[in-house]
């Protein structure tokens, strides 16, 4: 049998090419067919390995070939692994680098550089806050006291004038309230330490020795202002000091007793001509000492003493309606009317704001150069009106007043008379019937508890010039100036009506005040359509409080008028013929001047 040279396949004799592989068969050559021979049998050795070639190698070539191999494919993954890395840290470097660049450029873009330290000094805080604002700051405002001018600039806190300052960080604006006493320090501390803090305030410091018996000589025991106001007068003003003493008087620590326990403390002292009077006062004090006349802590051997209690809006209206000594002021025939009340010594005090302004209604006594009353009590705000005047008619025209003086032609002769009469104002029964009920428009007139007082009683204008009663002055109003009128009183009281004698007058908005005693109606006053507007926070029902009327909330603080002469038509007052102009603002715990409680009445103190 023959076999394929090509692939070694049997090949049949009749085949031309190899089924297996496709070779011709006929190309094949006898000799080249393999012959099987018969071998000699041996016996079969065992296989030794060091026979294969494959095997001669020696062992360590074959384990460096495998470890160079696997070091190759390791080192390419180490490559891999290694570009991945310088990649990763490439990438993290120019992220941060990203960051800090975009952190700078916001930085950048919201800094803003502050005025220099003259520019603000020169600038009221108002402007400067607009001016800020308007740069995408947040200005915030903090008083300070100091003898520099009220709203004056005195730093910036955490910063200075001249840096650059980010945006979303507030400038806080530091200026001055003016001379003051600071909140802490001074009351419970030693004489010497405190008039050494409030030497810096550019006032004068005035130390009195007061009477007590529970405190160790020479404590401060109360100022004036309180700590934490402002000196009402600026750096015209005066700081006054409580220091506690061993003397014999009237102690201060009846104060905020219950007064009958009061009376008979000073009872048991020797003191015993006392009268208790009312005075508007916290829910706390309602029934106790709110002060003496003389002032507690005073040194007194002897003598009559007044004792202040408080009383709420229920006992407001009696307060008021009752003067010096105690006689009602009202007219009483069937229903109680009310005439004509000058007396406020329920109100006497000061009265201050939370920010810390402050208002001081005091009183004084004046002599009048005519005959029918030698002396006359008027009261003041701030000083106001002072000696400065040189008439004491134009002070009493100036002062401050729960009531209108009513004067028209329709009356003013029955008041003339009346005057020349000596007809008195707490005896209704001698005035002409339309004058008896000259307050009905007044709160005091109500149940709501509250009590208006204002300036100058309603009088008209001559030009700038206050004009009160034209028959006892003689003086017509013509053109806005007073003229001396050329004839007598009879033809001057007919000329009352003559419209020519009467030109360029006015109403004008003057200082005005309403006070509200604790459990007042103030809802109630509220609902009436008294007050215009509505504030946003409702004042402290535990605490008298007196509001102001401002007129930079009025369009309209001037109202001229020609003809005859009248204070009834006063639209910025209550009249007989109507009520005043809505007050503004409304009734709100920043607006509010709350009365401050304190033993002392520093005018009598030495």
């Amino acid at each position: 049998m023959a076999f394929c040279i090509q692939c070694g396949s049997a090949l049949e004799d009749n085949w031309s090419f190899c089924e297996n592989c496709g070779a011709p068969v006929n190309n094949q050559p006898a000799d080249s067919q393999p012959q099987f021979v018969n071998q000699p049998e041996y016996p079969q050795l065992p296989y030794d390995s060091s026979q294969d070639p494959s095997h001669n190698l020696p062992q360590n070539e074959n384990r460096e070939n495998r470890e160079n191999s696997e070091n190759s494919e390791n080192s390419e993954v180490h490559k891999v692994d290694k570009k991945r890395v310088i990649i990763a840290v490439v990438v993290a470097v120019s992220i941060v680098i990203a960051a800090a660049l975009g952190t700078l450029l916001y930085f950048e873009l919201n800094k803003v550089k502050l005025p220099n330290a003259s520019e603000f000094a020169r600038t009221s805080i108002t402007k400067m806050t607009k001016k800020l604002e308007k740069q995408g700051l947040s200005v915030r405002i903090k008083g300070e006291f100091n003898k520099r001018k009220r709203g004056s600039f005195l730093r910036l806190d955490g910063t200075n004038p001249g840096n650059s300052v980010l945006k979303f960080i507030p400038v806080t604006i530091v200026q001055s309230k003016g001379p003051g006493v600071p909140s802490k320090g001074i009351v419970g501390k030693k004489v010497g330490s405190v008039t050494k803090i409030l030497k810096n305030m550019g006032v004068e410091v005035k130390v009195h020795n007061v009477v007590v018996d529970n405190k160790p000589t020479g404590e401060v025991i109360g100022s004036e202002p309180m700590p934490g106001y402002s000196v009402i007068n600026g750096n015209k003003g005066v700081i006054n000091l409580a220091v506690a003493s061993k003397n014999k008087g009237i102690p201060v620590n009846i104060f905020g007793m219950d007064k009958d326990k009061a009376k008979e403390r000073l009872n048991s002292l020797g003191f015993n001509d006392i009268t208790l009077k009312p005075h508007f006062a916290s829910k706390k004090m309602i029934g106790k000492i709110m002060g003496t006349y003389p002032s507690l802590g005073s040194q007194f051997t002897g003598g009559h003493i007044d004792l202040l209690y408080g009383v709420d809006a229920s006992g407001a209206r009696t307060a008021i309606a009752t003067d010096m000594k105690g006689k009602s002021l009202e007219y009483k025939k069937g229903n109680t009317k009310l005439q004509v009340i000058g007396f406020m010594e329920p109100l006497l005090g000061t009265w201050c704001t939370k920010s810390g302004d402050c208002i001081n209604l005091g009183a004084t006594n004046i002599y009048t150069p005519n005959e029918y009353q030698k002396e006359t009590r008027i009261y003041t705000i701030n000083g106001y009106p002072g000696d400065d005047f040189s008439s004491s008619f134009d002070r009493i025209l100036r002062s401050y007043t729960p009531n209108t003086l009513e004067m028209s032609t329709d009356n003013l002769m029955q008041m003339i008379l009346d005057v020349i009469s000596s007809a008195s104002v707490t005896s209704g029964e001698k005035l002409d019937p339309h004058m008896k009920d000259l307050m009905h428009n007044h709160l005091i007139a109500g149940d709501t508890g509250a009590i208006e007082f204002y300036q100058s009683l309603g009088v008209p204008y001559c030009g700038d010039d206050l004009y009160l009663l034209p028959i006892l002055d003689q003086k017509v109003c013509e053109a806005g100036h007073l003229k001396n009128y050329d004839g007598d009183v009879l033809s001057l009281f007919m000329d009352l009506h003559n419209h020519k004698k009467w030109t360029g007058m006015s109403y004008k908005m003057t200082d005005f005040f309403v006070a509200i005693p604790v459990n007042a109606k103030l809802n109630e006053l509220e609902s009436s359509g008294y007050f215009k507007g509505k504030g946003k926070t409702q004042p402290d029902p535990n605490r008298p409080f007196i509001l102001r009327r401002d007129p930079k909330l009025y369009k309209e603080t001037v109202v001229p008028f020609d003809g005859e002469y009248s204070t009834s038509d006063n639209p910025f007052v209550p009249t007989s013929k109507h009520k005043p102009v809505p007050f503004a603002p409304a009734p709100d715990d920043s607006n509010a001047y709350y009365l401050v409680e304190q033993p002392f009445d520093w005018s009598s103190l030495k």
